[in-house]
């Protein structure tokens, strides 16, 4: 570890973004306080210390011996602005994975129960005697005739009517965290071989750097996803069904359920995490290498690294998404379970209207994805004198060749910006997707879960499968330097990997396992809290507005705006690369208007543009004379209002 790379500017920068969102919250929710957003704040204060501080003090340096490191004030603003970028980026991608594991335990519960229902009392029946010996009691039977009658005989008491109750969230945090604790601690050993690779394979790259063949990360992705279902996924489905009061007569078979994660599930995790690490020590010791201990040392050291931040993950968002996801498991349950009557009592236009609008909804947004994805592409392209639209005409001759070798952080500052748009695009186009899906649901009158699905469904699949395919890049990071006045501040700058031929069936499978669930689920997520937050609002007497309200004319005048937005883009940008190009006589025209607007006798004064008049490399001077004749042209209106 290069813990001398966590120099004080270091830290004190790492923390600014979670600080920055930390005063948003305050100022603008100060008195609408939320669990979810107060849960994302901290979540991004973990993602701090256990991804990018962690990654700066155990990576090397990232660029070459050519690279000069010195910045200045305005290059200094331009990396805090994309370090935060890049910081909120990925804590909300962690907050959106959570969120679709605890959905995603409500598919898996739906097996459990079916595999509990079916099996359980028959087999119980059947071993009786056996059971018997080593119990010293008789077994019962639940005293139904097969699997349709148990089903036909579940009930559920604990469904919360109202999920956004701070009691409520309150009792579920206080009664699930222990049990994701016990069952994260259980599992932990057996996680570490995902993050960190089997013991024989470290050996190697300790020991025989060259020989060592690192794992396809696509499927490194898959694995890790499917290691969270184990280890998180089949307790949430547990504490689901306990938090559902789930009953089959006068048994708690919720309660059932939950003790089993916490007997026999716990038992057979320390189990294996004997039999793990019997394997590893014989696999040590028959391997021969001399400093074998500290490579022993170093492999559990960083394998608890990483397997411990999604413990506290999941014991921070799973516990306040739990009475969501039980919302979902009854609806589930009634689906399949009542699949007969549910068809019958559709109404067939009802049906078509939901599902055109969700359809709608994600085609629309889709537009929105495609139209951010071209804008960010095209904008960067014109910088480089070309015209082009497609991320894949970018990525690997320019961005991949920059971001690889730069020379400086000035220099790769556009690549930067265009990698992290390309990141952020997608989980920003989720929340749009779930706020106006939330307005067209409720005048579709169709079902929130058929809405999410349809809708997220049309939307991933369009965008990432038919119109952008190469766009599931894999974003890794490397330490990078900046010095300022003297200190240093090193930085993960994300480095762009590019997909390979060889990788298309894990691609595939990622964007089905993972990709898919993630939109349908926090699309879903995100509709639950706006329907459940305005029930509660009445329920509380709070008076809110729509917070949008859509109609038919509306959604003419957003196509024309939409359409001709586009095309005045499209000029609007083939003016700018005019301008660009002939700077002067445009520059002339703009400092004759800023000169108009006021002598620099008050605050523009104060921070006058220090090289270039209107420099883009110096953003801060111009943006006091905006701010300060905009302040008193408002105090002026309110002045004269009064």
């Amino acid at each position: 570890m290069a813990l001398q790379d966590l120099t004080l500017l270091t830290l004190m920068f790492e923390f600014v973004p979670p600080l920055v969102v930390s005063l948003v919250y305050l100022i603008f929710f100060g008195k609408r306080k939320s669990k979810f957003i107060e849960a994302f704040i901290v979540l991004m204060y973990l993602k701090t210390i256990s991804f990018f501080v962690l990654n700066i003090a155990i990576s090397g340096v990232g660029v070459g011996g050519s690279f000069d490191s010195s910045v200045n004030t305005p290059i200094l603003s331009w990396l805090l602005l994309t370090d935060m970028l890049f910081q909120f980026v990925t804590s909300l991608q962690e907050y959106m994975i959570w969120v679709m594991v605890s959905f995603f335990a409500v598919l898996f519960g739906m097996l459990v129960l079916a595999v509990k229902l079916a099996l359980q009392d028959p087999l119980k029946m059947r071993f009786g005697n056996l059971i018997r010996r080593i119990t010293q009691r008789q077994p019962e039977s639940d005293g139904y005739t097969g699997f349709r009658d148990r089903v036909a005989n579940i009930t559920f008491e604990g469904v919360e009517p109202q999920p956004l109750n701070p009691e409520v969230q309150a009792r579920a945090w206080r009664d699930a965290w222990k049990d994701y604790l016990i069952i994260g601690l259980a599992t932990l050993v057996p996680s570490i071989s995902i993050y960190v690779g089997s013991l024989p394979s470290f050996i190697i790259l300790k020991t025989d750097p060259g020989s060592y063949i690192p794992p396809d990360i696509y499927l490194l992705n898959v694995l890790i996803f499917v290691i969270w279902i184990y280890r998180f996924g089949y307790p949430a489905s547990n504490r689901i069904a306990k938090g559902a009061g789930l009953r089959l007569g006068n048994r708690d078979i919720g309660g059932e359920m939950m003790r089993g994660v916490l007997g026999w599930f716990f038992r057979l995790n320390i189990l294996i995490t004997v039999g793990f690490l019997g394997l590893q020590t014989f696999q040590a010791i028959s391997s021969g290498v001399p400093n074998i201990a500290s490579i022993m040392i170093e492999y559990y050291i960083l394998g608890l690294v990483y397997a411990v931040p999604p413990i506290i993950f999941a014991i921070l968002i799973m516990p306040l998404v739990e009475d969501f996801a039980v919302v979902l498991y009854k609806k589930l349950f009634d689906s399949l379970t009542q699949a007969k009557s549910k068809v019958s009592e559709i109404s067939m236009g009802g049906a078509v209207k939901n599902l055109g609008a969700s359809v709608g909804t994600g085609l629309v947004v889709a537009g929105a994805f495609v139209a951010a994805v071209f804008a960010t592409t095209m904008n960067y392209a014109i910088e480089h004198g070309l015209f082009r639209f497609f991320p894949g005409e970018v990525d690997n001759e320019f961005i991949e060749n920059a971001l690889s070798n730069p020379l400086s952080n000035i220099e790769m500052m556009g690549e930067t910006i265009w990698l992290l748009m390309i990141l952020a695009i997608p989980f920003a186009m989720i929340i749009v997707l779930g706020i106006i899906g939330h307005q067209v649901r409720k005048r579709s009158k169709g079902g929130i879960e058929s809405f999410a699905l349809f809708s997220g469904v049309t939307l991933v699949v369009s965008t990432n499968i038919f119109i952008l395919p190469d766009l599931d890049y894999i974003v890794s990071v490397l330490l990078t330097p900046a010095t300022y006045a003297g200190e240093v501040f090193n930085r993960l700058r994300p480095f762009l990997v590019i997909p390979t031929a060889d990788q298309q069936l894990y691609r595939l499978a990622s964007q089905f396992i993972i990709n898919i669930p993630i939109f349908v689920f926090s699309t879903l997520f995100i509709m639950y809290f706006f329907k459940y937050r305005e029930s509660w609002n009445e329920t509380i007497g709070e008076i809110s507005g729509p917070l949008l309200n859509v109609k038919k004319r509306d959604i003419k005048q957003s196509a024309l705006m939409f359409f001709g937005g586009l095309v005045i883009a499209i000029f609007g940008i083939w003016g700018f690369s005019i301008a660009f190009n002939n700077p002067g006589y445009f520059q002339d025209l703009l400092i004759g208007l800023l000169e108009k607007i006021g002598s620099p006798d008050g605050l523009e004064g104060v921070l006058p543009p220090p090289v270039d008049f209107l420099s883009r490399a110096q953003p801060l001077g111009w943006f006091v004379v905006f701010a300060e004749h905009n302040m008193i042209g408002k105090l002026n209106i309110h002045i004269i209002g009064a």
